[in-house]
C-alpha cells in the first residue's frame, strides 16, 4: 500500500499564475448547465406577451456564440390586433422601462386594420423558424375574407401584404434581441468575476498549481 500526501488549497491562497490557471480551467463553470439562460427565456416570453405574441420555453432554441450559422429561433403565435395596437401605444415602455426595442408603427390601412378587428377578414399568423438547421424566424400569415363584404375597400391584398412583411420586421427584431440578451448574459457569466465567484462559492480545492481537485478530495473520502 502507498500513502500519498497532496495539499490542496482555496482559491484565496493560490498564487497569481495559478489563479489565473484555475480561472481559465473553469470557465465554463457557469454555463455548464441547462438553466444559465433561464431568467432570459423568461424575459423573452414576458415581452413577447406584452406584445401579444404568445410563445413558450420550448419553442426557443440558439446556438451561440462566435461561429458562422450561429442564432437563436423561436415559436409563436401572432394576435395582430393586440400587436398593433401595442406597437402604437409602446406597451413596453411602462412595464419594461429599460428595453431598448424600437419598432416601427403598423404601415397597414387603418381601414383593413379595422376589418381584421371585426372578423371581416379572419387574420391567422404564426413566427417559425425554418428548419432546425437554421436558426432564424419566418412569419406564416394566412388572411380569409369575402370580397363581397368588403368590396368598398381596394388594395386589400397589398395592404395585407404590407402587414405581413411588418410582422416579419417585428419578429427578427425580437428574435435579434433574445439572441443579443443571451449572449450578454454568456459573456456575463464567464467573466473572471463571476467565475471566482462561483468557485469560491463552493468552496472548490485546488493543487497548488491550480489544477481542480474535486476527484481527488472524493477518492480520499473511500
Amino acid at each position: 500500500m502507498k500513502n500519498i500526501t497532496i495539499q490542496l488549497f482555496e482559491f484565496s491562497e493560490l498564487s497569481h499564475e495559478a489563479k489565473a490557471k484555475a480561472l481559465e480551467s473553469n470557465r465554463d463553470i457557469n454555463v455548464d448547465n441547462d438553466y444559465w439562460y433561464d431568467s432570459m427565456y423568461e424575459h423573452f416570453c414576458e415581452v413577447c406577451k406584452i406584445l401579444g405574441i404568445c410563445t413558450e420555453w420550448k419553442t426557443i432554441c440558439f446556438r451561440g456564440f462566435w461561429s458562422q450559422g450561429d442564432g437563436s429561433a423561436f415559436k409563436a403565435t401572432v394576435d395582430i390586433s393586440t400587436l398593433i395596437k401595442a406597437i402604437q401605444a409602446n406597451a413596453l415602455k411602462e412595464p419594461l422601462p429599460e428595453i431598448t426595442l424600437h419598432f416601427p408603427p403598423c404601415p397597414c390601412d387603418k381601414r383593413v386594420i379595422a376589418l381584421i378587428e371585426k372578423g371581416l377578414i379572419d387574420a391567422w399568423c404564426k413566427i417559425n423558424q425554418p428548419s432546425h438547421q437554421h436558426y432564424s424566424v419566418s412569419v406564416d400569415a394566412d388572411f380569409n375574407y369575402s370580397y363581397s363584404a368588403c368590396r368598398n375597400y381596394g388594395h386589400i391584398d397589398r395592404e395585407l401584404n404590407l402587414l405581413e412583411h411588418w410582422i416579419s420586421g417585428i419578429a427578427d427584431t425580437l428574435n435579434h434581441y433574445l439572441y443579443e440578451g443571451l449572449r450578454h448574459e454568456y459573456e456575463q457569466l464567464v467573466t473572471d468575476a463571476l467565475v471566482q465567484e462561483s468557485i469560491e462559492a463552493n468552496a472548490y480545492p485546488f493543487t497548488k498549481d491550480g489544477q481542480l481537485a474535486t476527484h481527488i478530495e472524493t477518492l480520499s473520502t473511500h
